[in-house]
């Protein structure tokens, strides 16, 4: 598999000149947990 070469090019109308970055949330993630049954692992 060869690699890819592309250019990445902006598209200014869609930035957002009052961007000061992203901010750091010390709030857990949250964790989801999902019960298959019998049939379903069988496939």
């Amino acid at each position: 598999m060869e690699a890819a070469n592309c250019s990445l090019r902006v598209k200014r109308p869609l930035l957002d000149p009052r961007f000061e970055g992203y901010k750091l949330s010390l709030e857990p993630l949250p964790c989801y947990q999902l019960e298959l049954d019998a049939e379903s692992k069988s496939r």
